[in-house]
């Protein structure tokens, strides 16, 4: 498993306070792109109500789901830096 975290596997208490922080990143980005479907279906039976709200929330919806699902590749480094 790519270190996400099935709905039904939750780390108990026992688990590290990293796998309970992860669980909840996961949860939140579950939740994002259930919201983000939730425009997609409501724009494609009722129309767009404003343009620029529509892209707004899409962009918007999509980065946070962007962010909250990437784990990076583990070696710590933020990029951009020598040795690479």
């Amino acid at each position: 498993m790519s270190g996400r975290h099935r709905i039904d596997e939750v780390p108990a208490r026992g688990g590290t306070a990293l796998d309970r922080v992860g669980a909840t990143l996961d949860r939140v980005a579950d939740l994002a792109a259930v919201a983000l479907a939730a425009l997609a279906f409501y724009v494609a039976g009722f129309g767009v109500f404003d343009n620029a709200v529509v892209s707004a929330g899409t962009v918007t919806l999509a980065l946070v789901i962007g962010f909250l699902t990437h784990r990076g590749d583990g070696d710590g480094d933020l990029g951009g830096g020598e040795g690479k």
